[in-house]
Formats: structure tokens, sequence, C-alpha cells
């Protein structure tokens, strides 16, 4: 049973050597310094307790008291100057400089331009907190804050600390070079499979970096693969990959190394019949496994990518329930993943399925990859939906090389400084541009609608209008671009009028909405006239079993159920589809009730 990444793939071809990589500095950005982060507190009134608060983080950052924030304004400039990494600013409620809540909200707008990848918390005095609130929530609301708490009135204020703790903590795995890596990859910048695994990594939480083959670490990585009978060629084109201590590998997808860490189906096969197959790994799929899982069913999880889907690409989800202060969709996924591993569930990743084979009454069904087929008495289809393509030709030539699907926050830093354009208007994609004005120097958001509000949701569209590094331009489609080596420019077109305009472009992430993915199931199972999966009272009423529609998120065929994004009728929201997953569990109780009763 898989419990953890680093007991997935416990041993390697070659030798069985723990292999220890020494560190260079290949991954620090240009002017960046190796200083520790730095951590800001501007208070006056208050500044002693707030000082005293921030003791237990003096180990591990640089942390700054000041009194108004004209000195706050110094500190981060020297920082800028000095190329210091800023992780956070605390302030109070009320400064010298800045009496009134209208007053902090210009200055938390002002520290967002000046140093926009550090998070920003007002801690405010419970004599100004219910005073200043309602200002200071609407500014919040409108992402020109990350936190606003209560300044501790004690010793050992967990909850506040917890709240610094989230901060610092998304702060470290988005925005910060990782101070530990578990996953080196030697080869091209560009090379589609080194960003192909770069950007998995990213998405299963696991610290990564890359190197030239030239570097020191691209060194010592060949020679660690030449000694285990590795080809360490860049010839080869093959990037190199040395995870977790073990010998380097050769990749030739992103597949090769989800094997490394979470081996194939195959392993699956000698272990008979699972009671619950989920297919899919996304918030649905998540879900469904780890109740399946506590509930004492024999339950397997196989995903063709990263775990989290679609939704673990969020760098930001403000509005799920129970996380106030808003939850990335990357740790949203890898904390319901160490949760249904906790209670069971077994994964395969990197395993697209191929197939369904129903079985006759009173046999499993089998999913079919190309690394096994996996027996199950129940089936849960959770495959969400995969991002239309965009279908311009010479940009298609640029995917990996300045061009994404997909938010691909892994290529986010890249973007420091740089013009982008994110194409789409749902969720997902105002998610993406918020995170990338972080870094970009401009953020586009091209829509082919009027605007943002019949698709996005309010709290974000509110959070693109207050950026002053994110422009909306409507009824606008890309129509070509091109770069060598990477994307340079683009062409758009302006659906009224029909005239183009060329713009340089950096950068272009593409979430265009999505496409089912269910081909690979067979044509027993009812769709929609868009390819999505019918359930409950929409399947056909020739699948009926004694005249009456199935249960609700059951499909037409006995057995196998829908939930998420992939079925007909959903919402296409986070929190929707792991309610999904959640109830089509005792659905699936009844029937293997009933099919073995």
């Amino acid at each position: 049973m898989v419990t953890s990444p680093s007991t997935a793939a416990g041993t390697g071809a070659g030798t069985q050597e723990r292999v220890h990589v020494e560190e260079d500095r290949d991954g620090l950005a240009a002017g960046q310094s190796s200083s520790a982060p730095l951590v800001v507190l501007v208070a006056e009134e208050f500044g002693a307790p707030l000082r005293e608060t921030f003791r237990r983080y003096e180990r591990e950052y640089d942390v700054r008291p000041v009194s108004t924030a004209a000195d706050a304004d110094a500190e981060l400039a020297r920082a800028l100057a000095e190329g210091v990494r800023v992780a956070l600013v605390v302030t109070d409620a009320r400064l010298p400089d800045a009496e009134d809540p209208e007053d902090v909200v210009a200055v938390l707008q002002r520290w967002r331009a000046t140093v926009p990848t550090a998070r920003l918390m007002v801690a405010a005095n419970h004599r100004l907190f219910v005073a200043s609130s309602p200002q200071l929530r609407t500014s919040h609301a409108r992402g020109e804050m990350d936190a606003l708490v209560l300044l501790p009135r004690g010793r050992r204020d967990e909850e506040f600390h917890g709240a610094v703790s989230d901060l610092l903590s998304d702060w470290g795995s988005k925005d910060a070079e990782a101070e530990v890596v578990t996953v080196r990859v030697v080869g091209g910048a560009d090379d589609a499979v080194v960003l192909g695994i770069r950007d998995f990594c990213y998405r299963m939480g696991m610290p990564a970096s890359v190197h030239a083959p030239d570097s020191a670490v691209g060194h010592q990585v060949r020679e660690l693969a030449r000694a285990n009978g590795v080809d360490d060629s860049p010839e080869s084109g093959r990037p190199l990959v040395a995870a977790m201590e073990r010998p380097p590998v050769a990749a030739t997808s992103v597949r090769d190394f989800a094997a490394l860490v979470y081996g194939s189906p195959s392993r699956l096969e000698a272990r008979g019949v699972a009671d619950l197959c989920v297919v899919g790994a996304g918030p649905a799929g998540l879900a469904a496994a780890v109740y399946g899982a506590s509930e004492g069913l024999a339950t397997v999880v196989v995903e063709a990518e990263a775990v989290g889907g679609q939704a673990g690409t969020s760098s930001m989800i403000r509005n799920y329930l129970g996380f106030p202060r808003g939850v990335s969709g990357m740790r949203l996924a890898q904390r319901a993943r160490n949760q249904a591993l906790g209670f069971g569930a077994e994964l395969v990743t990197g395993w697209q399925a191929e197939g369904l084979r129903l079985g006759a009454p009173g046999e499993p069904h089998r999913v079919v990859t190309d690394g096994g087929e996996i027996r199950a008495r129940a089936v849960v289809v959770a495959t969400g939906v995969s991002y239309r393509r965009l279908r311009v030709e010479p940009l298609e030539q640029l995917v990996n090389r300045g061009v994404f699907y997909g938010a691909a926050l892994s290529a986010a830093r890249e973007m420091e400084g740089k013009d982008v354009f994110v194409v789409g208007g749902g969720n997902s994609a105002g998610q993406a541009a918020v995170h990338l004005s972080r870094f970009a120097r401009s953020t586009t958001i091209l829509v082919r609608r009027e605007g943002l509000g019949a698709s996005m949701s309010r709290y974000l569209v509110d959070e693109v209008e207050a950026s002053p590094r994110i422009t909306v331009t409507p009824h606008t489609e890309v129509v070509d671009g091109g770069g060598d080596p990477r994307l340079s420019w683009l062409r758009l077109r302006d659906r009224r009028d029909g005239s183009e305009r060329e713009v340089g472009a950096d950068g272009l992430f593409l979430l265009l909405g999505g496409d089912p993915h269910c081909d690979w199931l067979p044509a027993d199972v009812a769709r929609d006239d868009h390819g999505f999966l019918r359930t409950g009272g929409d399947v056909p009423a020739d699948a009926w079993v004694d005249g009456r529609p199935p249960a609700g998120l059951s499909t037409s065929v006995e057995g196998v159920f829908a939930v998420g994004d992939v079925r007909s009728g959903s919402m296409k929201r986070v929190a929707s589809a792991s309610g999904e997953g959640s109830a089509v569990v005792s659905l699936v109780h009844t029937w293997l009730s009933t099919a073995t009763g």
C-alpha cells in the first residue's frame, strides 16, 4: 500500500545507494539575495506586543519593526534594492501617518504595488477592530490584504500564529525559492518534458529545481546517472531526474517520473478486486476516495496527471467553506490526498484511463490503462474536463515556451517583469490573473464577452478590478502569434468590428472552458449532446430499471457513477464537486449491497 511518495518507489534500478546532490546557486534569480526573508512589523501604539509576538519567527526570518507607514516604505525600498525577498508585512489598524481605516487601505494598496509577492496582514487591537473592520473587510474581499486578525492579547495565541503560518506557507510554496529541494531535473530550460515534470511537482507539492546539464548540480546528477548505467548525454534528448535520494532516471515523459513516485496500475492487479475505483483525483474524486476509504471500502484512485485536477492549479480559492483566508488548490489537493492515503486508499498517478470493460452481472468492471487493469465492483468517474484548444497553429508550436494551457503556476516566476495575457472569463482565469499579477509587469485578461460578471464569481471580479496590474479587454480573441524560441507577440482581433492589432507578449495562459474527458468510456454510458455524462433522472428512459430512473449520481450503467465537472448539469465549482464526491459513496454502498446481496 502506498502511504507516501517516499515509500511509493522504495527501490530503483541500479545501485541502491542514497543519492545526495549538493545544491548550487543555479536556482537563484538574477539579483536575488540569499539573506533571510524579510518580515516588516508596522505599529507604534501597539508596537511592543507585536514585536514580542513575532520573536518566535526571528530564527527563520529577518523581523524588522518600524513605527510608521513611511518607515515601512523605506524598509521595503531598501529590501528591493538589496535583492531581499519580502515575505510578510504586518500592520496595525492605525498608524501615526495613517490614522483612519481609509488611510490604512491606501497604504496597503501602495505596499501591494511595491512588493506584490509579499503577504499583507492587518493585526488590529481589539479596541480598534470593531470600528475599523467594515472598511478593512471590504479591502480584504478585494484582495488588497491577505488576512485581517486580532492582535494577540496574551501569550500563545495560536489562532493568530495559525494565520501567520498560513500566509508564510503560501508565500513559501508559490513565491519563494524552495529551501529544501526533493526533485532535481537536469535538462534544457525549454524542454517540454522538463517543464511538464516541474509543473507536475509543483502541483503535487514536491519542491523541484531545474538545472542546466553543464551546471554544478547537472554534472553531479549526470555522474550519478553514469554510475547507475543511465545514459547521461544531453544528446539523448532525455532529461535526468534525481528524486528523493534515489538513483537518477532518464525521463521520456511526465509519466516516467510519476511512475517512479507512485508506481503503475500493474502493481494493483495482483491485489484482487477493489470495492471502488475512482478515476480522476480532482476535488470530486478525492472526496469520493476519502469517504469511500474511511467507510471501509477497498478504494483505488487512478489519475492521469497531478492530483488535484484543474482545481489543483488554482493559486487561491477564497470562497471554499472553512478557509476564511483562502486555500491554494495545490494545498487543498495535498491535504485531501494525504487524508485519503491515511484511510487506506491506494493511488496511482500519471496513467490515463484508456477504457472501461463492463462486467457481466455479478462480475467486476475493469478500468484499463497502459500500465495495467484495475478490477472494481464499482467505478466512480471523476475525470473532469480538459481545457479547449485555441487552435492557432503558430501558438500551438510554442506550448510550454511562453504558451500554457491552464494556470501553469510553476511558470509564474518566469513572468517577473514581463507582459502576460490570460484568455478566459471563468474563475480559473481570474485566479491565474491575480497570481500572475504578483510577478508580471502587466497582466491582461482577454474575454470574448462584454466583461467578467456573467462567468466569474463576484469576489474575483472585485479582486481583478482592484488590482492596478490587471487590465480586462472585452470582445477580444487571439488569432495569431509567434516568437523564436519563445512567445514574443500576439495578434488580437476585436470581435465587434474585426479590427486587428499586434502586441508584445511574454506569456499566454489559456483557460478556455472545458470539454468532458470521457471518450474512454463505452457507448453504454449515456452522454448529453455536449459529451457530458448523464446521471439520475437525466439518464434516457430506455436505460431505467423497472420504470424508475437511477439514483442521482448513477449513470446508465449499473455500478458506474459520475461526479464533478464530467457530469451533465454539474455546477463546475470546487465545493459542489467535493459534495458530489462525498455523496456518491452512499450510492456505492447501496449498489454493493445489492450486487453482492
